[in-house]
């Protein structure tokens, strides 16, 4: 039996728990649990309705604390995010539960922190603004055409009688530089992220053109400018000459690595690109916005440059695509196999009937995880487990569009979640009370999520950092009851099914930039 009693709170008290938060100081938040309330008992009035879920995650390493979860008790949640392992099952059997596994190569969390994206070549983005294959140049010259070839419709060279660099290239979007996987150390250098690309090609050479004769270049070009500076600069980080020689002598389609040796055909972001691993390092580091890559026009591009002068052979170009290589690299060397592991880890946790959802990676902020997630989904939804949620915080530092493209409309169609888990956290440090542009960002935020989705679930912001060295708040600051308040009454207002409270326990946590050790509030 779960518990029915709903405790909401505005934040911690000075020993960082939720449960103190009802004192005649916080009275204010006696408005927050009649709302509450008052949804609760419209749906007990309703048939074949769910209990409204309220939960708030505790840090996995505190959840065995018997002080802890007495106190997580008594507050009435019925939802918690939490590790499912065999220390925590029985804590945790009264409970619907949001299960984070995140330690290596758990693979549910594993594989939706991977990064896959695949871009076919007869895509043609004619609004060089905005994400996608293109083939035209700015002044809507198109070079090649659409084609079949080998079974597949494909972008070809027919037409072309001379070399361009604009046959394919593009899409412009930006690529993460590390991972997110907080439990992780890196594991290759100071990026921790280094991608494989391919290209799936075919040549058809009726004329006999000698093997030894240039056909194209494929490349990996990285665009960005300086944030005070309007001028787009190029970094090509791999390029290969293609001969005829390298193809297919049928004229089938094969795939193209950057490098003669795959093993060798990787790349990863220089150090200056690379922003710190700590969120709070951001303001200020060197190398912390100092550059953009989420404009139109920025981004990583994949190119095939057509090197010919003649008609006498055929190049036909299906698709790009590109892969971490801690992750995904897994798939594409073994599909089945890595399938097998997501889904027979999920299965064996089948003898728990509390797990409402996984949980994936940690706000995704480029394209490249929207496709991972929805396999991992998939998978397990496969095998009759639950599906995955993942934090979906909108990026802020990009306002609403990351490369011409509403962020979260392009995670919805692509990553296809079975709901969004909606996280804003607008309190911040610098201001002593909440600015009305950030409860506006907030407003606007949960209106475009719930339009796209109405069963979205809202994280409302309980916490905040606090420097070590002087006691200020860092990044965020913790939020005051009428904050609160604010918070979950517009998400309530946006028709979120379920609100979760970030987070219950105080925490210590490594943020360098705070001046060495920083409490979660």
């Amino acid at each position: 039996m779960k518990n029915n009693f709903y405790l909401v709170s505005a934040g911690r008290s000075p020993d960082g728990f939720l449960h103190y938060l009802l004192r005649p100081d916080k009275s204010g938040l006696i408005i927050i649990l009649l709302l509450l309330f008052n949804v609760l008992a419209t749906a007990q009035d309703t048939p074949a309705t769910v209990e409204f879920p309220i939960s708030t995650p505790i840090f996995d390493t505190l959840i065995t604390n018997p002080v802890l979860f007495d106190k997580f008790e008594a507050t009435g949640f019925n939802t918690i995010v939490q590790r499912a392992d065999n220390s925590t099952q029985g804590l945790l059997e009264d409970y619907d539960l949001l299960a984070v596994n995140a330690d290596t190569l758990e693979y549910i969390y594993h594989y939706s922190t991977a990064y896959y994206s695949k871009w076919e070549a007869e895509q043609n983005q004619t609004d060089l603004s905005r994400v996608g294959v293109k083939h035209s140049d700015n002044l809507n010259n198109t070079f090649g055409e659409m084609a079949f070839w080998d079974s597949a419709w494909c972008w070809s060279t027919i037409g072309l009688s001379s070399p361009t660099n604009s046959l394919m290239y593009g899409p412009h979007y930006r690529q993460e530089k590390r991972y997110k996987r907080w439990h992780y150390g890196c594991t290759s250098g100071d990026g921790c992220l280094s991608y494989t690309p391919r290209f799936r090609m075919a040549l058809h050479n009726p004329n006999n053109v000698n093997a030894n004769e240039d056909v194209c270049i494929i490349k990996v070009v990285f665009r960005w400018r300086e944030k005070n500076d309007t001028t787009h600069h190029d970094e090509t980080f791999m390029e290969r000459t293609l001969k005829v020689g390298d193809f297919d002598t049928a004229g089938k389609f094969d795939d193209f690595y950057l490098h003669v040796n795959p093993d060798s055909a990787w790349y990863e972001y220089f150090p200056d690109f690379i922003l710190p691993k700590d969120f709070a390092l951001m303001e200020g580091s060197s190398s912390a916005l100092d550059y953009i890559d989420w404009e139109p026009f920025t981004g990583i591009q994949f190119c095939v440059d057509w090197l010919r002068s003649d008609t006498l052979c055929t190049l036909y170009i299906d698709y790009a695509e590109v892969y971490d290589n801690y992750g995904w690299n897994d798939f594409i060397r073994e599909p089945e196999a890595t399938a097998d592991l997501i889904k027979n880890y999920a299965d064996s946790f089948s003898s728990w009937d509390n797990i409402e959802y996984w949980v994936g990676t940690n706000e995704p902020y480029t394209i490249d995880s929207y496709t991972p997630i929805h396999i991992v989904d998939s998978l397990i939804r496969s095998v009759q487990a639950p599906p995955l949620v993942v934090h979906f915080d909108p990026s802020w530092w990009y306002d609403f569009k990351i490369n011409g493209e509403d962020e979260i409309e392009m995670f919805y169609n692509i990553a296809k979640p079975e709901k969004i888990y909606l996280g804003v956290y607008p309190v911040l440090a610098d201001w002593n009370v909440i600015r009305p542009y950030d409860l506006e960002w907030l407003r606007f935020n949960l209106q475009r999520t719930s339009l796209l989705d109405p069963n979205f679930w809202f994280k409302a912001q309980c916490f905040g950092f606090r420097r070590d060295s002087n006691n200020e708040w860092c990044i965020w600051r913790k939020p005051k009851s009428p904050e609160l308040m604010s918070m979950v009454m517009l998400g309530l207002a946006h028709g979120a099914k379920g609100i979760d409270f970030e987070w219950f326990d105080s925490q210590p946590q490594w943020i360098s930039n705070c001046s060495g050790k920083v409490y979660i509030e």
